[in-house]
């Protein structure tokens, strides 16, 4: 088993064990501590390294999507990536809408609403 896989089953347990969340919340946060402490015991000459790699990795990603932006094309390379090309979305008033609605329901029928989500910020 993957160490992911290790890390996604402990906290699934975790979760239906009545832990709470903000439990999981300071293991995850004790980790990304930890990955911190790791880091200062690189030397800087590697750590350096890595930057710089980083660095042209980014600048490289922002080129590739400029270029499919530009064609308007997805594109796919010979060795694994895909810069994908999406189009614009379209997105309506919804607030606008919805009144109309109130007047005019059979537009409802028109309207989907998706599945709710979630997303981790770190706090500042």
């Amino acid at each position: 088993m993957s160490n992911l896989a290790q890390v996604t089953k402990a906290i699934n347990s975790k979760l239906s064990n009545n832990s709470s969340i903000e439990d999981v919340c300071i293991e995850m946060r004790q980790a990304m501590y930890a990955v911190e402490m790791l880091k200062s015991t690189i030397p800087a000459d590697i750590l350096e390294a890595i930057e710089k790699h980083e660095e042209t990795i980014n600048a490289a990603r922002e080129l590739l999507k400029e270029h499919v932006l530009k064609t308007g094309q997805t594109f796919k390379s010979d060795w694994g990536l895909t810069i994908v090309y999406n189009k614009g979305r379209e997105s309506w008033d919804s607030k606008g809408l919805n009144g109309y609605a109130v007047a005019h329901p059979e537009i409802n029928c028109f309207k989907k609403v998706g599945a709710p989500y979630a997303s981790i910020k770190e706090a500042k």
